[in-house]
């Protein structure tokens, strides 16, 4: 969007008491924001939390992260254009148009800003979790049912935020609006003091690679478990098709695995477990799976594009690929 804003000639007077009102506005804005900060707000809620209290607290948050990022609409539109002109105060008046702008798009920054820090405490439960599943029985680790059914819910949650967050082109577009709102009225802004934010934002798919990444550096073994996950989801869909959650699941648990795969330790562990023809030859049959709501699917053979290691596993198991069609 460019960056122009028309602004009316008034006579002094008027512009005069413009100015004051818009600084009031912003004054009060500021004193607002200082006020009162929702991620501190949300990471003081998980403080004192048990590893169970936090997951349990997870799934309540989570669903109203995912309706706010699956339902953000964005107020670029309603947004006011700024442009130079021949006023003497201009840049004053300037200002305040960004000022009001700000106002607009302050909760959907909120939504931005609680989304992020969701998904990092979302990680490290998760990965808190495994573990915790691995050092009860670091042999084989099989989670006991209950262990499974919040394995399955809570990847399932990041498999989705991850998702959705990547979808909602909207959420960059607002963003942008706003550091540029921001440069303008606030003297002391840096582009730099919104860069985790802007990072997270703007790279595909980063929740469920932090994720990966976090279960490989910290979690020696993980991979057991989302073996035996696999395996239940697999089992289960064959008779309750209906439960897309469970393909989705088990989709996300290859990606996650698929860097052990290339050693032949873990392969074998796998494959006392797992036939990865068959399990490749469920994707090829699943190829589009919903992902959330009623409008939104999981595109399977596209998914696993990122699992290179499975897909030679199951090419070499059988010579079938889960992309032939």
């Amino acid at each position: 969007m460019s960056d122009e804003i028309s602004l009316e000639n008034n006579n002094n007077n008027t512009d005069s008491q413009q100015v004051n009102d818009g600084s009031n506005g912003i004054d009060a804005q500021t004193s607002s924001s200082s006020a009162v900060d929702p991620t501190i707000q949300m990471k003081q809620s998980y403080e004192n939390l048990s590893l169970d209290q936090s997951i349990e607290k997870l799934f309540v948050d989570g669903s109203k992260h995912l309706s706010d990022v699956h339902g953000f609409k964005s107020v670029i539109g309603e947004l006011q254009q700024v442009k130079g002109g021949a006023e003497d105060n201009k840049k004053e008046l300037q200002r305040m148009a960004y000022a009001k702008n700000l106002q607009l798009l302050e909760p959907n920054i909120q939504i931005m800003r609680s989304m992020s820090l969701y998904s990092e405490i979302l990680c490290q439960k998760v990965v808190e979790y495994v573990a915790s599943v691995v050092k009860s029985e670091p042999t084989n680790a099989v989670p006991s049912r209950a262990q499974m059914e919040t394995l399955i819910k809570v990847l399932d949650n990041v498999l989705i935020l991850d998702y959705l967050k990547t979808w909602q082109a909207g959420l960059n577009n607002d963003f942008s609006m706003y550091r540029r709102a921001m440069q303008h009225v606030r003297k002391d802004y840096s582009l730099t003091d919104d860069e985790t934010l802007r990072h997270f934002l703007i790279s595909a798919h980063n929740i469920n690679k932090g994720l990966k990444k976090d279960l490989q550096d910290k979690v020696d073994g993980f991979e057991k478990v989302f073996i035996h996950v696999i395996k239940h989801c697999v089992d289960l869909f064959a008779k309750e098709p209906q439960q897309h959650q469970l393909m989705r699941v088990s989709v996300f648990c290859v990606f996650l695995i698929d860097t052990t795969l290339a050693n032949n330790e873990k392969v074998a562990f796998a494959k006392k477990h797992l036939k990865f023809s068959k399990l490749s030859k469920l994707f090829d049959d699943h190829p589009r799976v919903l992902m959330y709501s009623t409008d939104l699917f999981m595109n399977v053979p596209y998914y696993l594009k990122g699992s290179p290691n499975f897909v030679q596993c199951a090419e070499d198991d059988s010579g079938f690929s889960c992309f032939s069609r």
